[in-house]
């Protein structure tokens, strides 16, 4: 993994004027069972792609495998502008 991820977990911090920040995380969330979904074929996760992904209700949470991971493994130096995010 690289330094840069897991930096937007405090996103409320940077949108939301009194927006929690990392600190006040109770770290255990992020750790624990996931479900990993394959999203190799989205070209962006969006609200209609998670609707068609069946993700269970009770899902905590949620890894997606998306075709970034095999660009990564190919390349490490080039930066593809058209990676799979969520909108």
């Amino acid at each position: 993994m690289s330094a840069h991820t897991g930096t937007h977990i405090d996103a409320p911090n940077h949108f939301l004027p009194k927006g929690s920040g990392i600190d006040a995380l109770d770290l255990n969330l992020l750790v624990g069972v996931a479900l990993v979904v394959d999203a190799t074929h989205a070209e962006q996760i969006s609200a209609s792609e998670l609707a068609g992904m069946q993700i269970p209700d009770n899902t905590e949470r949620v890894l997606f495998r998306t075709r970034n991971s095999e660009r990564w493994h190919r390349n490490r130096e080039e930066f593809f502008e058209d990676y799979v995010g969520i909108t």
